[in-house]
């Protein structure tokens, strides 16, 4: 089995990001548009949210999204939903991760978006990294 290199963790979001649906809208992109994947393999996601979150029933999803020229995007995977505890979620992305029964593979670039639900303004604080491997 050959070893994998690791490489610097990438902070999304180094400092905790206010993620809300009066800011944002229901979608929005975290961090960078895109981070160009070309030198990697394998990556792991990692999501904090600090501290409890705040509104009525609130729920946070953050997709993993790919491409191969930085405009056209399809879905890669996602990290488990947040609801109404702070948690760290994470989630590890080999180059042939599968996305329902059809492999996928990522391409040059990726994006991380996130998604709140909820009601009463819901609003989440967050940090997001992603650590590469080649």
């Amino acid at each position: 089995m050959a070893t994998r290199t690791s490489y610097p963790v990438i902070y999304v979001s180094d400092q905790p990001e206010t993620v809300n649906s009066t800011t944002h809208g229901t979608q929005a992109i975290i961090g960078e548009d895109t981070y160009d994947m070309a030198l990697y393999d394998a990556f792991t996601a990692v999501c904090t949210v600090h501290p409890t979150p705040t509104g009525t029933s609130p729920t946070l999803d953050i997709a993993i999204q790919t491409g191969n020229d930085g405009t056209n995007w399809g879905a890669l995977t996602s990290i488990a939903q947040f609801t109404t505890a702070a948690a760290t979620n994470y989630i590890q992305v080999p180059v042939d991760a599968s996305v329902g029964s059809a492999p996928k593979t990522f391409g040059k670039y990726i994006r991380f978006m996130a998604t709140v639900g909820g009601t009463s303004t819901p609003t989440y604080s967050i940090t997001l990294s992603f650590h590469p491997k080649g």
